[in-house]
C-alpha cells in the first residue's frame, strides 16, 4: 500500500430562477388592475416575438400566487424539456435548508507533529463547494480553477519536499468536477506525476470520461461508488479507467475478486477503496495480497488519538500500520486477528 495524501476538491454552481405556479382563472379583488395586466401582457408579448428569438419556443404561464388569477399564458399547454428550470428546485431547497447567510468553508486537516512551521505528516484539503465559480460571478470561470490548480501545484511541491523523492501522491477529485474542469486540472498537473487522479467526476458516460483521458496522460481512478459489475465492464471496455476502485463497503470480497479478474484482462490495476473501520481495512489488506493486479488499498488514518485507540481495541490491540508504504500480513487464520466482540458492541451505532 502506497502512503498517500489526498487533496479534495469540491466545486458547485448554483443558478437561481423565478417562476409562478399553475392555478385557476377565477377573478379576485386582489388581482392586478386591468391597465397593469395589459402592460404585463404587452411587455411579455414583445419579448417572445422579438426578432432574436424567432427560432425559439416559448412556454409561459404566470399566476397570481394569492388570488390564483391567470395573468399571462403563452403555449401553456405544450410540453417542454425542463432544462435549467430544474435548478429552481435545487436552489430553493438549498435556500430553505442552508439559509441566505450560509457560507461555504474549506477545511484543512493534518495528522502529525509540526516542527519549525513544517508538518511532518499528512495534510488533507477538504472543500465543501463554492457556487461563485462561474462566468456570472467572475469575468472568467476559469480564473478560480486556474487559481486552484496553482495552489495544488504549490502544495504538492511543498509536500514532496517534506516527504522526499520516494513519496507518492494521489489527487482526489471527490467526484465533484465536470469532465471539462477535470480535464483542465489533469492536463495542468500531469507533470507533477501523481499516482492517479481519483474520482475526478461523477459523470461516467463514455463521452464525458473521454474528454479527460484524451486530453491528459494522468492516470484516472474510478469506481468508488459503483456496485454493479456491468458498470465496471463499461469503464474497462471503453478504456476510461487506469485504476479500478471498487469499494469494500459496497462490494463483497468475492465480487471484488471477480472485478479484478475482469480488470486484469484489460491490463488495469485494482486499488480497493475503503473509508470505514479497521476490520474492513484488514480485510482489504488480505484481499489486495490475493489479487494479481492489486496496486494498493486504503487504510484510513485516524486524526484523533481516541479514534486510533478505538480502532486498536476493535482489533484486539492490533494497530493498522504500514512500514515504508507496505502492510505486513498476519500469519494467522482468517484476517489474522481476533475481533473484540465487546468493543464492537460498545461502539455500535445503536449504542452510540
Amino acid at each position: 500500500m502506497s502512503k498517500r495524501v489526498y487533496v479534495l476538491l469540491v466545486s458547485a454552481v448554483v443558478s437561481v430562477a423565478c417562476g409562478g405556479t399553475r392555478g385557476s382563472s377565477a377573478p379576485s379583488p386582489s388581482a392586478p388592475p386591468i391597465n397593469s395586466r395589459a402592460a404585463l401582457v404587452r411587455t411579455i408579448d414583445s419579448m417572445v416575438s422579438a426578432r432574436e428569438f424567432r427560432t425559439a419556443m416559448w412556454g409561459v404561464f404566470i399566476v397570481d400566487p394569492e388570488s390564483h388569477d391567470t395573468l399571462y399564458r403563452h403555449n401553456a399547454e405544450k410540453l417542454f424539456i425542463p432544462a435549467s428550470n430544474e435548478k429552481i428546485l435545487t436552489s430553493s431547497v438549498m435556500l430553505e435548508q442552508l439559509g441566505p447567510d450560509y457560507r461555504f468553508r474549506t477545511m484543512f486537516a493534518a495528522r502529525g507533529a509540526i516542527a519549525n512551521g513544517t508538518l511532518n505528516g499528512d495534510l488533507a484539503v477538504v472543500g465543501r463547494g463554492d457556487p461563485t465559480i462561474s462566468d456570472h460571478m467572475q469575468r472568467d470561470a476559469m480564473i478560480p480553477l486556474q487559481e486552484y490548480v496553482d495552489r495544488v501545484r504549490a502544495q504538492v511541491a511543498k509536500m514532496q519536499g517534506m516527504g522526499g523523492a520516494d513519496a507518492e501522491w494521489v489527487l482526489d477529485g471527490a467526484a465533484a468536477m465536470t469532465p471539462g474542469d477535470a480535464a483542465t486540472v489533469a492536463k495542468a498537473l500531469e507533470k507533477v506525476h501523481m499516482i492517479w487522479f481519483d474520482e475526478p467526476t461523477a459523470v461516467l458516460t463514455t463521452d464525458g470520461l473521454a474528454k479527460i483521458t484524451d486530453e491528459s496522460v494522468m492516470p484516472i481512478g474510478l469506481g468508488r461508488r459503483i456496485h454493479e459489475i456491468p458498470a465496471f465492464q463499461d469503464l474497462l471496455r471503453h478504456a476510461s479507467v487506469n485504476v479500478l476502485r471498487p469499494g469494500l463497503g459496497l462490494n463483497s470480497l468475492t465480487k471484488i475478486k471477480r472485478i479484478a479478474a475482469l480488470a486484469e484482462t484489460h491490463y488495469v490495476a485494482v486499488a480497493p477503496y475503503h473509508e470505514g473501520g479497521p476490520i474492513g481495512a484488514m480485510a482489504g489488506v488480505h484481499l489486495a495480497a490475493a489479487l494479481a493486479n492489486s496496486y494498493s488499498v486504503d487504510v484510513p488514518a485516524p486524526a484523533a488519538d481516541r479514534d486510533a485507540a478505538m480502532r486498536a481495541e476493535l482489533t484486539s490491540g492490533n494497530k493498522e500500520a504500514a512500514e515504508n508504504g507496505f502492510a505486513v500480513l498476519m500469519n494467522r487464520p482468517g484476517l489474522g486477528f481476533e475481533v473484540n466482540r465487546k468493543a464492537l458492541d460498545a461502539y455500535s451505532e445503536e449504542r452510540i
